[in-house]
């Protein structure tokens, strides 16, 4: 609708409310209209609590490490800071700078989260700084017991059961169910298949 000022002819911008934003928005990047979920405090809670739950060692928390924590506490005894070694699962807890299940606790937590650069770990000369999705997933490792894992080429590969949560959902390969088994937890739902015009 076009409001005109009572002295003067010319036209005021046209205003859009957020749901006439959302149609026009929708239009202009091809996204399918449906039911929108509302995420709740409840729903972030379980999301989050499955997301804790599957951190894995190997996958999510071996990487931050060794990218930011094993060169100075890992195998090498020359290069070792501290007589601190965070590879091996017993002698990091046997220093205390790991507690299973209290990240409050744990000396770790502690450095990489502090703001004093003599104590702040991986200390500021390296180049090094841990973002605030790998603390808080090294914070949620531990909090669910600071699980180790051997490296992979280590561990024999093991047959997984299939999810079947994805009936009625596009799949088309083994692969496509362990991709909407994880899009499902994370309270999304899957797009429409694109027809042919769109993918080219």
């Amino acid at each position: 609708m076009l409001f005109q000022s009572p002295t003067s002819s010319v036209s005021q911008p046209r205003t859009f409310s957020g749901s006439v934003l959302v149609l026009l928005l929708a239009g202009v990047l091809h996204l399918p209209l449906g039911p929108i979920r509302i995420l709740h405090a409840e729903d972030l809670k379980r999301n989050k609590a499955a997301a804790d739950s599957s951190i894995q060692y190997n996958r999510d928390v071996r990487t931050i490490l060794a990218d930011n924590c094993f060169a100075c506490h890992g195998l090498d005894s020359e290069s070792r800071e501290g007589d601190l070694r965070l590879d091996e699962r017993s002698l990091a807890l046997e220093s205390g700078v790991i507690v299973p299940n209290e990240p409050d606790q744990s000396e770790l937590i502690a450095r990489i989260t502090s703001t004093d650069p003599d104590m702040v770990m991986p200390p500021p000369e390296t180049g090094h700084k841990l973002t605030s999705n790998q603390i808080s997933i090294l914070k949620s490792w531990i909090t669910s017991g600071a699980k180790y894992q051997q490296h992979w080429s280590f561990i024999a590969p093991k047959k997984v059961t299939i999810p079947n949560n994805a009936k009625d959902q596009i799949a088309a390969n083994p692969i496509d169910y362990f991709i909407l088994d994880g899009v499902e937890k994370a309270g999304l739902k899957q797009s429409p298949m694109a027809d042919r015009a769109t993918l080219l």
